[in-house]
């Protein structure tokens, strides 16, 4: 089994990585001419390429926002931050539509009280990419941007 990856930049700019399937290998083939004969097999014609241990790879989380740089594989930082965002909003949306059934039957029989806890949730929920934004603009590295870890506001319990 070889821990070889084949990397290259296709024309829409994304990068691909080529994993070598074991099975492909050939008896009594070294690793590195099955890896050769691999990457001239499925390499696009004119491409270059690197060949490149699989540990060499950044983190899958942010595979859609990986370049080529000089050391290898690079996870390109302001795309990756656009990426955290997303994901952070997708989830606030999510709990917006969830507590709008808190906030119908709080309208219809709640307390002063409890109108205005989820208010106030609501209001946090939708603050809070504002909150996030200064911790992704504070990042400096891919593995700040994982260690994102948003603290959402607590859901009202009386309602």
């Amino acid at each position: 089994m070889t821990d070889q990856r084949i990397v290259y930049t296709n024309d829409k700019g994304q990068v691909c990585v080529v994993c070598p399937a074991p099975k492909a290998r050939r008896a009594g083939e070294t690793e590195e001419d099955f890896v050769a004969r691999i990457a001239a097999k499925d390499v696009p014609a004119g491409k270059t390429f690197q060949i490149m241990p699989k540990t060499a790879l950044p983190s899958r989380r942010f595979r859609n926002c990986w370049k080529v740089g000089q050391a290898g594989i690079e996870v390109d930082l302001a795309k990756a931050g656009e990426q955290v965002m997303a994901e952070v909003r997708r989830e606030r949306n999510k709990r917006l539509a969830e507590s709008d059934a808190l906030k119908i039957r709080a309208d219809d029989i709640g307390t002063p009280q409890v109108k205005s806890e989820i208010a106030e949730y609501r209001q946090a929920l939708r603050d809070f990419p504002e909150l996030i934004q200064a911790q992704v603009n504070a990042a400096t590295s891919a593995a700040d941007l994982e260690a994102v870890a948003p603290l959402w506001p607590e859901h009202p319990e009386s309602a």
